[in-house]
């Protein structure tokens, strides 16, 4: 039997589940792009050494974060269920469900897998760059503060702060890490 053949037989999905699925693939790309989006405003204000728009991007990028991971956590769930219903295993990735969709539906679906997954590379490559200036900019920030003071001490606490200690008049200066 041919695979055209096999596939006539297949249970395929209903309109219902795909547009359902589909709806939630395309929010999802819109919060990967927003999630992208805040991390290259990061850049910018990293570069122009703007801390106090950086605070306020940090924690919008985190926000963020957390929008993006929830509505990949729904479409996983929304794939697994899709999975089961078919009787395949939970853990099937969406790919492998592509021959349960109309024809007409299965190039949408790979499309928005492939701009998913290059929105999360290219997120995941801006995001290292950032944290890699700011650790530069720190080790800078440190060398500076020892070249002013060379009687600086370095401690850590419990939550990965560093405090720097001045011996001679007991000035401390704590920055989170």
């Amino acid at each position: 039997m041919s695979q055209q053949n096999k596939n006539q037989y297949k249970k395929r999905f209903s309109q219902e589940q795909w547009e359902t699925l589909v709806d939630t693939l395309r929010i999802e790309v819109q919060e990967y792009g927003a999630l992208l989006n805040l991390i290259q405003d990061q850049q910018k204000f990293i570069m122009s050494r703007d801390t106090e728009s950086l605070v306020i991007m940090t924690e919008q990028i985190d926000e963020q974060t957390i929008r993006s991971r929830s509505i990949c956590e729904r479409r996983e769930q929304l794939v697994n269920d899709l999975a089961r219903s078919v009787g395949l295993k939970e853990k099937t990735i969406l790919s492998d469900l592509l021959d349960y969709f109309p024809e007409k539906i299965q190039a949408l679906l790979q499309a928005f897998v492939e701009e998913i997954q290059t929105l999360f590379e290219k997120t995941q490559y801006k995001a290292r760059q950032n944290h890699m200036l700011l650790s530069r900019a720190y080790e800078v920030t440190e060398q500076l503060i020892r070249m002013l003071r060379p009687t600086l001490s370095k401690t850590y606490n419990k939550n990965g702060a560093a405090s720097f200690k001045i011996s001679d008049n007991s000035v401390c200066i704590s920055i989170s890490g």
